[in-house]
């Protein structure tokens, strides 16, 4: 029996720092723009990869988000209910490191608040875009990556930040204003010191780097977090001081300090550091370990380890060896659909593997039967952006 959790029932706090003003609201929402969160998720899963996500679940990295858009839409064999996705969502985006939920709630108290019976809460779709902003991979703050293979954080964050400065005519007075509010009332939030104290290092990092003038010095903010104030923000700074330092110290850095702190959080089984973690030990030449990581990552929900493990092991192996032998194309096939599946990545990598194989090796009616209808789903999906005749290999 699920726990009744009326959101009409909740209050939640204003700081009054910031002010709506209504057609300062209309362009800034105009410039957002609204997301279509069932469409956005559902994109990559029509029937078959619908069932090859659900097979594979053991993979995806944001359980919490998954559970909460299942019962919002009435998704996964879920009836909808609001009260309980709002629900959901809040415990992962204030309790786990999840991401994907920060992002959902910052959207529910901008666009949606209606849709949850809640009041507009400007606060709460700061806080949590800032949040969601701070605990985002390095991968997308750098835009290798977007959010749902869509959403650009790094450009809402800095709408936000420029309409600050707007509004104050000194850069970041509001943002500065608010996360020395939180700092001082992180309870009334549920959040914990820590995550302010990261909210302000990344933005300040990302958004503010040019004004630093020592990088490497201001990022010892990051190893002075105590892990009382919240061992997510903690283990979560230390991540970012490594996502960071590489990124600025380059040929003069450290590399031992930054694969100890790397070590210590896999041992402290902080798996999100592994995708990274792995990538560090593939630029260092130490494949055979960057593949254990990469392992440990899959084993712990980390989904961006997989792409990065199949394609490790398909740069492995001697191209006659890849086109004599089935099982090694089914390892590559398999997982880029499961790839495809979670984040609508790899799509033209399965396209192209395809017609490559089905034309150059004699597996052409195992592939068929296999693949063919992930092909045509994944096809149909992306046509219309896709200025390509793929029918010479679609067998219909």
């Amino acid at each position: 029996m699920g726990i009744c959790f009326d959101t009409r029932a909740t209050k939640f706090p204003k700081s009054k720092i910031h002010v709506i003003e209504n057609e300062k609201e209309k362009i800034f929402k105009n410039a957002l723009g609204k997301i279509d969160f069932k469409d956005l998720f559902m994109q990559s899963l029509s029937p078959e990869f619908l069932k090859l996500f659900k097979d594979n679940i053991n993979l995806y990295y944001s359980k919490p988000f998954l559970e909460g858009i299942s019962y919002e839409y009435g998704l996964m064999e879920k009836s909808i209910n609001k009260s309980k996705a709002f629900k959901v969502y809040k415990d992962g985006a204030d309790n786990k490191y999840d991401y994907f939920c920060m992002y959902r709630l910052h959207r529910i108290f901008l666009n949606d608040y209606q849709n949850f019976n809640l009041e507009r809460n400007i606060d709460l779709d700061r806080l949590y875009l800032y949040k969601c902003f701070a605990y985002l991979p390095i991968s997308i703050i750098d835009k290798t990556y977007f959010l749902f293979n869509k959403i650009d954080v790094v450009y809402e964050t800095a709408v936000f930040l420029d309409e600050d400065d707007k509004n104050e005519d000194k850069e970041f007075q509001i943002f500065e204003k608010y996360i020395n509010y939180l700092q001082e009332n992180p309870e009334k939030y549920n959040q914990t010191k820590n995550d302010v104290s990261l909210m302000h290092n990344v933005i300040l990092t990302v958004f503010f780097s040019d004004a630093i003038k020592n990088k490497i010095e201001f990022l010892d903010y990051y190893l002075n977090f105590e892990k009382d104030n919240g061992e997510n923000a903690y283990y979560e700074s230390q991540l970012k001081y490594c996502n960071f330092y590489l990124k600025y110290s380059k040929e003069n850095s450290d590399k031992s300090k930054i694969k100890d702190i790397f070590d210590n959080l896999i041992k402290a089984e902080y798996y999100k550091a592994a995708f990274d973690y792995g990538i560090f030990l593939m630029n260092e030449g130490k494949v055979n370990e960057a593949k254990n990581i990469f392992i440990k990552g899959m084993e712990n929900s980390q989904q961006f380890c997989l792409s990065e493990y199949v394609f490790m092991i398909l740069r492995e192996t001697d191209l006659n060896q890849l086109m004599s032998d089935y099982k090694i194309i089914s390892f590559f096939c398999n997982n880029t659909c499961i790839v495809i599946s979670f984040e609508n990545l790899s799509i033209s990598s399965l396209h192209y593997a395809f017609y490559y194989l089905t034309k150059y090796t004699s597996f052409k009616k195992e592939l068929i039967k296999d693949y063919r209808i992930y092909i045509i789903e994944s096809y149909q999906r992306e046509e219309k952006n896709i200025q390509v005749n793929y029918s010479e290999y679609i067998i219909l």
